[in-house]
């Protein structure tokens, strides 16, 4: 038996996604697989995020229990990158490993204690769900600082302080005005701001998490326990 997770407002990119997912994993022998997300092309979502289908390659990233003993801490991250908005496992996996009781991340979790003890999951991108979150003030920040504070407690590893590229804005622009077709100047100036917004809070968290990981792991502590006892949750649609 198979079981699929995904959420309450994911869709089936196309009419090929479940049996994709499926043939993906059996045909390659794996105990779980992960498909990939999208956003579409609708006028209350992200421009700057919007998806273009450029390939229908079927091809399946293998990762292998030998591959993560060999690999380093960053390398692991990146293995384990899985999301539960798009995967699919063998009943029989959860069965030998049930998903711990975390706050956030079971997913990557699951994926690294799987993995650690021989595992083989793969991830299968063509196979995509739409799925899209509007990032209100103050989500992207508690968004980030759980994201880092629970990767550093699965796999011990801090994220890399990102410069902020002058070119950002530009490249924001002729996304929003070419590729997006957006003529409107309110429209533009709205996912200008909203876009700015979520890169200032993610970079700003990122410096805070950094600070208190250089204080020691009681600051770190402290700083994810004062964002709450809840996992930051987006909203689905904006009114801009």
């Amino acid at each position: 038996p198979l079981i699929l997770f995904t959420v309450q407002d994911a869709v089936p990119r196309d009419n090929q996604w479940l049996k994709g997912m499926v043939t993906s994993l059996l045909e390659h022998e794996l105990d779980a697989v992960c498909g990939g997300q999208a956003v579409p092309h609708d006028a209350d979502k992200n421009p700057i995020q919007w998806y273009r289908p450029l390939s229908n390659d079927d091809s399946v990233d293998i990762k292998t229990g030998e591959q993560y003993d060999r690999a380093n801490p960053q390398e692991r991250l990146k293995m384990c990158s899985w999301d539960n908005v798009n995967a699919l496992y063998r009943k029989t996996a959860l069965q030998k490993i049930p998903f711990q009781d975390v706050r956030f991340g079971e997913d990557m979790t699951w994926a690294r204690d799987w993995m650690a003890q021989g595992g083989r999951i793969g991830y299968a991108k063509r196979f995509k769900v739409w799925h899209y979150h509007h990032q209100h003030p103050g989500f992207t920040r508690k968004r980030q600082i759980y994201t880092h504070y629970w990767r550093h407690q699965v796999f011990g590893v801090l994220p890399q302080p990102k410069e902020t590229k002058v070119s950002s804005p530009l490249s924001w622009l002729k996304r929003i005005v070419v590729h997006a077709r957006i003529k409107n100047p309110m429209k533009i100036l709205f996912w200008m701001r909203y876009n700015k917004m979520v890169l200032d809070e993610a970079t700003l968290a990122t410096g805070d998490f950094l600070a208190a990981a250089a204080s020691g792991t009681q600051a770190m502590n402290n700083l994810y326990e004062s964002l709450g006892a809840s996992s930051p949750m987006a909203t689905k649609t904006n009114n801009g």
